[in-house]
């Protein structure tokens, strides 16, 4: 499934030759449904390929400029992979998802919201 940013991204889909053609999304779908029905990601970076680690979906980073501390951190723990040039996209495992990792719990979130909140009040 591609999920084109711009409509240019769809357009060079066409120029190229693919074994199994990909869907391509026309029309803006909701994320959290969409990452319940793959089997991994393969994202520039950014919010898509956080929620993806945190969701348990095997997430692929082409990310080529300076990396965060996020997704420095996702790498550290394995939930996020980074490909670093074309010669390493034989890494990603094209595999049906047959079990998900649960989602992440970071300690502490709830209690540090909370003491946030009556900060406030």
């Amino acid at each position: 499934m591609f999920s084109p940013r711009y409509g240019w991204q769809s357009d060079e889909l066409t120029d190229l030759t693919w074994t199994n053609p990909p869907v391509v999304l026309k029309d803006a779908v909701p994320f959290v449904p969409l990452l319940k029905s793959v089997d991994l990601v393969v994202s520039s970076g950014g919010t898509m390929l956080r929620e993806a680690a945190w969701f348990g979906v095997p997430a692929y980073s082409i990310f080529q400029s300076e990396l965060g501390s996020v997704d420095r951190y996702l790498e550290s723990i394995n939930r996020v992979e980074l490909i670093a040039s074309a010669e390493e996209f034989g890494r990603i495992r094209v595999e049906k998802l047959k079990q998900r990792q649960p989602p992440m719990a970071v300690a502490g979130v709830p209690e540090q919201v909370v003491a946030a909140v009556l900060e406030r009040l």
